[in-house]
């Protein structure tokens, strides 16, 4: 499993993925339940795609649209960052700050 977590407000966009769950940077992220969380995985991978590029997954600068946290698990590492790139594709076509960054894979 990896976790991905967007901030969007420009300039300082962010866009990290983290291999290890138990990661402190992405855990120093988490302030409360008003941030979204997708769980992705076998079962709902083409449901939570859809959402992507259909541009319902909104962002904003304003809190509860400026971050998303993606769970991944698709239980092969490969595939889960071909999603997460497939993600950030999806975004760069509607949000021009995270056309100008690249994912840190921070561990």
């Amino acid at each position: 499993m990896i976790k991905v977590y967007f901030y969007y407000p420009t300039p300082n966009t962010v866009f990290s993925i983290h291999t290890d769950p138990e990661c402190k940077s992405i855990q120093k992220h988490q302030h409360g339940e008003e941030q979204r969380v997708f769980h992705i995985n076998l079962h709902n991978l083409s449901e939570k795609l859809y959402l992507f590029v259909h541009k319902e997954v909104r962002f904003a600068a304003e809190a509860g649209l400026n971050d998303l946290y993606l769970f991944i698990d698709l239980e092969n590492r490969d595939f889960e960052i071909a999603v997460v790139n497939y993600v950030t594709w999806a975004l760069r076509q509607r949000y021009i700050p995270f056309r100008r960054i690249n994912p840190e894979i921070h561990c």
